[in-house]
């Protein structure tokens, strides 16, 4: 039977290149380069959602001052923010590159579904807690949280589909 070499499992056996051991596998290489790409998406899809509601307030803001009914002000306010987080999420978040019309209308569809739980756990939390004063906040809180952990999982499942090693390795 052959002994396995010192390479097996090394970058330098992954190369071809037989001069020096690397004591780091490639495998634990990998998971440290996507733990550091998932935090820094995690991050910027903050800063992006954060930037989301700008948009989707200005707009909201921006129509019912200028007289439009309540819910056409939001409907309209909600597409805008939609159109604004997949193109922010697409670009900058994930680095997706070019989008497509299957993956906006992906997109919208996932953000409608998160909007309607976003609504319904609000209200189940508040009605549990009997609307004490600070029942809203924490409603609002456990929403919030809920939703935007099934945006960012969906927005990254659509807009990079399976992760790639390209996409890992060139973000830190």
């Amino acid at each position: 039977m052959a002994k396995p070499s010192l390479l097996a499992g090394s970058r330098q056996a992954d190369r071809g290149v037989g001069a020096a051991v690397d004591p780091q596998p490639v495998p634990a290489a990998a998971a440290a380069a996507h733990g550091s790409a998932l935090i820094g998406q995690v991050a910027r899809f903050g800063v992006a959602g954060l930037a989301n509601v700008g948009v989707d307030l200005s707009v909201y803001s921006a129509l019912l001052f200028a007289g439009g009914p309540i819910w056409v002000s939001k409907a309209i306010a909600f597409v805008c923010g939609t159109a604004f987080a997949y193109w922010a999420n697409k670009t900058w978040t994930f680095r997706a590159g070019k989008g497509s019309t299957r993956k906006f209308a992906a997109v919208a569809a996932l953000y409608s579904v998160s909007m309607a739980i976003n609504i319904g756990v609000n209200s189940l939390v508040i009605a549990m807690m009997d609307d004490r004063p600070f029942s809203r906040t924490v409603a609002y809180c456990c929403a919030l949280a809920l939703s935007a952990t099934i945006n960012f999982v969906g927005m990254r499942a659509i807009l990079l589909g399976k992760p790639r090693a390209d996409t890992i390795a060139g973000e830190a």
